[in-house]
């Protein structure tokens, strides 16, 4: 009967009730994610710093970047923030600027979510974007965990509130779409890395200067 009588309210948000929920969690959250300052320090030239906006796949770049200069060694974190620093969250996490944080192997790999003009000089940045009708649906699922949502707001009410995001995503990718031919910078799309996996891997490793036999 309890279980019975909470899913009935959860259920009971009207489409208004749960927009206005939703963006007053979101904006919550989303201001705590994104401290949108510029770090202060200059990157090493071989530092690589992974770029995306959120939930267009940045687990699987980062992992794959990581795998890359270890080798191919079997995972040795629990977590992706053990062995990779994101920019936003290092002295909120750590207690250490990004660039003080030991690594465990080179190059040093930076994550982040900030636009082109926050990404510290120097250094190769690696930028990837998604389709983002499938960045939406991954953002639905992400935000109905982390917001407690619990079903409570559709996916339909979720994408009109979460327009405004992709509209700045969008924005990014023509930013960083200007210096697709810079020399420290490689464009991937994620379609691309789910098409032809090895082959972005090898350009990757490329990018990244690490020489990778053919196992």
């Amino acid at each position: 009967m309890g279980e019975h009588r909470e899913i009935t309210a959860l259920q009971s948000w009207t489409p208004e009730q749960q927009m206005q929920e939703l963006k007053r969690r979101m904006d919550v959250t989303m201001t705590e994610m994104m401290a949108l300052e510029k770090p202060s320090f200059k990157s090493k030239p071989d530092d690589v710093t992974v770029v995306l906006p959120p939930k267009n796949g940045t687990t699987w770049m980062l992992h794959i970047c990581h795998q890359i200069r270890m080798k191919g060694e079997e995972p040795d974190f629990e977590d992706q923030l053990d062995v990779i620093t994101m920019l936003e969250v290092s002295e909120k996490l750590h207690g250490v600027a990004p660039d003080a944080r030991p690594q465990p192997a080179t190059p040093r790999i930076f994550a982040s979510h900030l636009p082109y003009p926050l990404i510290p000089e120097g250094g190769k940045r690696i930028f990837s974007f998604r389709n983002q009708k499938d960045a939406v649906v991954s953002a639905y699922h992400f935000f109905d965990s982390c917001l407690a949502l619990k079903g409570r707001v559709t996916l339909p009410i979720f994408a009109r509130a979460y327009i405004q995001q992709v509209e700045k995503h969008m924005q990014e990718l023509v930013m960083w779409w200007e210096h697709r031919h810079d020399d420290d910078v490689l464009l991937l799309f994620f379609d691309d890395l789910k098409e032809d996996h090895p082959g972005c891997v090898r350009q990757i490793a490329k990018f990244m200067d690490v020489d990778l036999g053919e196992d």
